[in-house]
């Protein structure tokens, strides 16, 4: 159970994360409306993927992650704030590359102490640590 709770906040951290870097590398304001627009985007992606993930499982939900959420984010990236598909996508891409770190060092800690509430804590803490460094610098 305690690991079910930590993989879904890992995910949770990990798909806000994405949204709102890729929105920031983007120069798009932080501001109340934005921060509440992709909010509600991460809430209905999140619960498009969970609803996958009861109907079809683990494997085939990841699979279709991008289907969910990476294409539907450069769709509102470029349609609702008004940015190029390109570089949009290219804003979407570097987040999704930033997340590797998390994934990185969670992998490290696991080959080192090889349990998975070990692993899902890495991630999430090393996800809110990129975060906040990306936004401040």
């Amino acid at each position: 159970m305690f690991i079910g709770v930590l993989n879904i906040v890992h995910n949770a951290t990990t798909l806000l994360f994405g949204v709102f870097a890729s929105a920031a590398f983007l120069g798009i304001r932080l501001n109340r409306k934005n921060n509440l627009t992709l909010l509600l985007f991460s809430c209905v992606s999140g619960a498009i993927h969970l609803f996958v993930y009861h109907l079809y499982g683990t494997s085939f939900s990841e699979q279709l992650y991008p289907l969910i959420t990476h294409i539907p984010l450069v769709l509102l990236l470029t349609l609702y704030y008004k940015y190029n598909a390109a570089i949009s996508i290219l804003s979407v891409l570097i987040a999704y590359l930033c997340c590797q770190i998390s994934k990185w060092v969670g992998l490290v800690a696991y080959a080192a102490m090889p349990q998975m509430w070990i692993y899902y804590a890495v991630r999430i803490t090393v996800t809110v640590i990129t975060f906040i460094i990306l936004i401040r610098f």
